[in-house]
Order: structure tokens, then sequence, then C-alpha cells
């Protein structure tokens, strides 16, 4: 996952061949895709042996390349403009996390847009890994009240079915409900997130250097 990053980091813009090739190199070779998905994908909880409670349904898989197609047009716009870097990452890696383009590995393709969007606008220093992956598990609760900030709304507007295999069909006109979001809470989130990132592991982290260099020096004696 290291090399991963690093490489992001050095990609101009992303591209929909960059995002396959990334998520490819994610997963296991079993869930690799060549391209969009093709499945509708949910989250839930199983409650029984027979029911579960969803939580959140991604858009229909007809719709995923449309809406891909626009979250690329406006990660190239934004990267144009002045809009600050945090916001920016917020609301391009939440929207992909949104649209769940793959069948797998949409978590970490979403953590890795925010840490190549950061490395892109000169947030962080050339060659340096931001941390702030690693405050987003830690504030776990925090992170799961951004998404439900969008899913518990969007939910109630989805009207879906589920048989016995646990198969889910949508049957209204969903992509709409996908295409525009408030990405207010997921900014102030992520500013929050990078705040820790800086004042607390970039410290941590610091120190370690620090006491390792002095350990490797006096070993050398």
């Amino acid at each position: 996952m290291v090399a991963l990053l690093r490489g992001a980091a050095e990609l101009q813009r992303i591209t929909s061949a960059d995002l396959i090739r990334l998520q490819d190199a994610t997963v296991d070779d079993r869930f690799a895709d060549s391209g969009w998905r093709t499945d509708q994908v949910y989250v839930g909880a199983q409650i029984d042996l027979a029911r579960q409670r969803i939580h959140y349904i991604a858009p229909q898989p007809a719709d995923v390349g449309s809406l891909m197609d626009g979250l690329l047009t406006c990660a190239r716009r934004l990267e144009d403009s002045t809009v600050d870097a945090v916001v920016r990452a917020a609301v391009v890696s939440f929207g992909f996390v949104f649209i769940h383009p793959f069948s797998d590995g949409n978590g970490r393709l979403h953590r890795l847009l925010i840490h190549h969007i950061l490395a892109r606008r000169g947030f962080t220093p050339k060659g340096l890994i931001f941390p702030v992956s690693a405050v987003m598990l830690e504030r776990r609760a925090e992170y799961d009240a951004c998404l439900e900030a969008f899913s518990v709304p969007l939910m109630r507007l989805v009207d879906f079915d589920e048989d016995e295999a646990g198969v889910v069909v949508v049957r209204n006109e969903t992509a709409g409900l996908y295409r525009f979001f408030d990405a207010t809470p997921m900014a102030e989130a992520l500013a929050r997130w990078v705040e820790q990132t800086v004042k607390v592991e970039f410290r941590a982290e610091l120190d370690f250097v620090v006491r390792f260099r002095e350990t490797r020096r006096r070993r050398r004696r």
C-alpha cells in the first residue's frame, strides 16, 4: 500500500484507466475489475438467518459510468481552481466512495484519492506520506457519521426490493440522488483529521525518527 500511495502522488490527473489499474493493484486477483462494476452493491447488516438491514445502496450499475465521468470532470475543474486542497479532497474522495464504482477496494481507493489530491496541491512535501488515513481509521465514529450524513437521507428516496437470496433490485431512477451532494460534513471532518495528522501524528513520527537516528549514531561509535 505504501508503494501505491507514493505512486498515486506522482500521477498528474487521475483517469478512469488509472483508477481501474489502482483497483487491480489494491485487491486480490479474484476481485480485480477490468472496468466499472456491473453488479448492484449495497451495505447491510444481518439481523437473523433470513433477514438483513440495508444501510446503503450504491448507484445502479447502468448509472456508474455516467456518474464517474461527472466525478472525474469535477475533479479536473477543481484542480484548475483555487478551491482549498482539503475541500477538493473531500468532494472527490467521498463522491467516489458514494458511487462505489468497483465491486471491491472502494474504501482503500477512497483514502488513496485523499493522499493523491493533497500531494498534487503541494499540501504535503514531495515524497512524504501524509498519514491521514491512520487518523481516519482511528476516528471511525466520525468517519461513519460522514457516510451517514449522505446515506440516511438517501435511503428514504430509494425504492428497492430484496429477494430471499439477498439480491437487491432498485425500482426507481436514482442517478440524480448521487450526482449532487452536500460535502460540508465531509470537508469539515477531513479538516479535523488533517489537523490531527499535522499536530499529533507528524510529531510522533518525527520523534521516532530522531530517536532512531540517535540510537544508530550511538551504535556506530
